[in-house]
């Protein structure tokens, strides 16, 4: 009998809390937040995924072979153009230029000499018939230590090697006193003032692009670091696959961007006016669209039943259901009834 008389009271309390309970739960309105909705262009975005190339990038090779003497580029070491970077040993050709020079210093003074035997002046080639200057070359061999000299000079430019443009150094392959060959393959330049994006488009959206048209691009890692680049080249010719290679040229500074680095490229087409709101704002009810909006009077929330037209990453395009500043929920909507109590976030 106690027991019984225990369990009673224990269901009793048990329906007089979920009671109390049940009451305290219908008076407690959902938390929502509201945005009002606005009449604007709606801007069609396609995403799409290029990568970076620059625009001026050239593998370097050495034309000629030899003991790397001074070594000056480093990974990512900013340059000017015409900056050495490494400097191959030239004592031989210093030693036969030397020779070469020893030589032309002995043809002048025979050169000289002939000049006034043939009636001229020993400083002027011109002072003697031109038949005469050539047999004067030809017997004192002034033309060919010339050309000899020239050889050298230019077999001993080509131990510098030097940047051909402004850029950074990348993929350097060859360190300090190390021997490498002709043709070797030294390190790779490039220029991130000519940064492009490279995309590829479909062949309907490639219609729609064009030279000097604006897009939106950013890393796919860091996707609140965005650039602006404009479209630089669209290649007339649609590849295996469907697909049009499609160049947009970077503008800005580019400190965290590399070559081959993942970009997501954001085309804007500006269409036509609609009602936008919030993507949040959009439920599905009854297998229908369904936007809920918030009634001051009433304090209570309305579903509208619209009819969408597109959308973008942001908002939806709304052609019928809203009218232009209605106080749409977007936030807390996902369990609201038509007519519920709504209280609004502060």
């Amino acid at each position: 009998m106690l027991f019984l008389g225990c369990t009673s009271k224990t269901n009793q309390t048990a329906e007089s809390i979920t009671a109390q309970g049940g009451t305290e739960m219908q008076n407690i309105s959902s938390e929502v937040g509201i945005t009002p909705c606005i009449k604007n262009v709606f801007v069609k975005k396609t995403l799409l995924t290029g990568v970076i190339m620059a625009r001026e990038s050239a593998m370097l090779k050495s034309d000629v072979g030899g003991i790397i003497n001074s070594l000056y580029g480093t990974n990512g070491k900013r340059v000017s153009k015409g900056d050495v970077l490494l400097i191959l040993d030239d004592k031989e050709e210093q030693f036969a230029i030397e020779q070469v020079r020893t030589k032309l210093s002995d043809a002048i003074i025979k050169k000289s000499q002939m000049l006034i035997d043939y009636g001229g002046s020993a400083d002027d080639d011109l002072s003697v018939k031109p038949y005469q200057l050539k047999v004067i070359y030809a017997i004192t061999g002034y033309h060919k230590i010339v050309q000899d000299i020239k050889e050298l000079e230019y077999r001993l430019s080509k131990k510098k090697i030097k940047a051909p443009f402004p850029g950074l150094i990348a993929d350097l392959k060859v360190k300090q006193y190390e021997i490498i060959q002709p043709g070797q393959e030294l390190c790779t330049m490039i220029n991130p003032s000519t940064y492009e994006v490279t995309f590829m488009a479909m062949e309907n959206q490639s219609l729609r692009l064009h030279k000097g048209q604006k897009v939106i691009t950013h890393p796919l890692t860091v996707p609140n670091e965005t650039y602006t680049a404009y479209i630089s080249m669209v290649n007339p010719k649609v590849n295996k696959e469907g697909l049009v290679e499609v160049r947009a040229s970077l503008q800005g500074k580019f400190q965290h961007l590399y070559e081959n680095m993942n970009m997501r490229v954001v085309i804007e087409e500006p269409t036509k006016s609609y009602i936008l709101v919030p993507k949040s704002a959009l439920v599905r009810r009854s297998e229908r669209t369904v936007v809920f909006t918030y009634e001051a009077s009433t304090k209570t929330a309305k579903w509208n039943y619209v009819t969408l037209v597109d959308e973008n990453d942001t908002h939806y395009a709304i052609s019928d259901g809203l009218a232009a500043g209605q106080l749409v929920i977007h936030e807390g909507n996902l369990n609201l009834d038509h007519g519920a109590t709504v209280t609004l976030k502060k």
